[in-house]
């Protein structure tokens, strides 16, 4: 079968078409911290005051509080589809938040209506550039929303509610306050009082309340810690706080709360459990480790020759050896301008448009 002048034409107006749906719905890589950046992150994060109003889980509005934790606690939104979700800081660019801003119930995005769908290979799900555009409140550059998917196939997680997921996501400004993100090392007790900060809705406003909450204790379901139940309406992605060292650090994100009654404990997920995969999209990183081993040798000690010619060797301990464990990945510098080349098989189809 011979292909006409017409059979070519339509060929390549849909080789073109594939090429720029790839172009358009593909998402830029987050602008990571340098090593530079990090650093100076690691020092300045969470040094600033947090009020301390609520003595229990009833909570207290602080919206119109003249304190740092505007800058640290905001929220992000699409106004039009009324999605609304506490933003907290954790960079000067980048901050964590709730998946319920694109997603809606029915697995759709909000913005085009068309069904979110996972790639295989993945855990996480990264918003699609258009999607991105439909945020009003606070502009998001970039987002993905961790753990949703099934990296073996292209289906979601058995049970997991992909519209009240944690999400990451940069944007355009620059928070002068940031949270710590909390370590192994950052210890939580049973009935220990915690600080909660989030949004919520209040008689028809949206109202920023601070509230102690006693931690019950982690989940069986990965990524998982409760704390007491309380009451709000359309609470998403409110920040669980501890203050330790004078820092103040992020230990959770709440994932959803609209009780009427207090009938379930709070639940929030666990940021120690997303600190590599926040490294290696963010640039955001623990300290560099630095581990100290001595090695032992064995060195042979000449001696004067005796009858049986023999030589007698003494374990000697030499001076300990200092090396540095490097991080799996080094964050790539601030000066990344985020660019991704083409797939070698778009390249190919635009080499044979050429010579056809």
């Amino acid at each position: 079968m011979f292909w006409n002048r017409n059979h070519f034409i339509r060929f390549h107006q849909i080789i073109l078409i594939g090429i720029f749906s790839i172009l358009i719905g593909s998402s830029e890589p987050f602008r990571k911290l340098s090593p530079d950046e990090n650093q100076s992150r690691l020092k300045s994060c969470g040094n600033f005051k947090l009020p301390q109003h609520s003595q229990d889980a009833n909570g207290v509005i602080i919206t119109k509080e003249p304190y740092e934790l505007n800058n640290v606690v905001t929220f992000t939104a699409c106004t039009i589809q009324q999605a609304f979700a506490t933003a907290t800081a954790i960079s000067s660019r980048h901050i964590l938040t709730s998946s319920h801003v694109f997603i809606d119930g029915r697995r759709k995005w909000r913005w085009t209506g068309q069904s979110v769908q996972c790639s295989a290979g993945s855990a996480d799900l990264d918003v699609p550039s258009e999607v991105l555009k439909s945020i009003d409140r606070l502009p998001l550059t970039r987002a993905t929303i961790f753990d949703v998917c099934d990296p073996t196939n292209k289906d979601f997680k058995y049970g997991t509610d992909i519209s009240r997921s944690l999400m990451l996501a940069e944007t355009n400004g620059t928070f002068n306050d940031y949270f710590c993100l909390a370590s192994e090392v950052t210890s939580v007790h049973k009935d220990e009082l915690l600080d909660s900060y989030g949004l919520a809705w209040n008689k028809g406003t949206y109202e920023l309340y601070h509230r102690k909450l006693k931690f019950v204790g982690y989940g069986q379901a990965p990524h998982s810690m409760f704390t007491e139940g309380y009451i709000s309406k359309d609470e998403f992605a409110s920040a669980l706080v501890k203050e330790k060292d004078g820092k103040n650090m992020l230990l959770g994100i709440g994932s959803a709360n609209n009780q009427k009654s207090v009938r379930f404990d709070g639940h929030f997920f666990k940021i120690v459990d997303f600190k590599d995969t926040i490294c290696s999209l963010a640039g955001i990183c623990d300290p560099k480790t630095t581990t100290t081993t001595t090695t032992t040798t064995t060195t042979p000690i000449p001696t004067t020759p005796t009858s049986t010619n023999s030589v007698i060797t003494i374990p000697m301990n030499n001076p300990p050896t200092t090396t540095t464990s490097q991080p799996p990945s080094t964050p790539s510098t601030s000066s990344d301008t985020g660019k991704r080349e083409l797939p070698a098989f778009v390249l190919v189809l635009i080499i044979v448009m050429v010579f056809v």
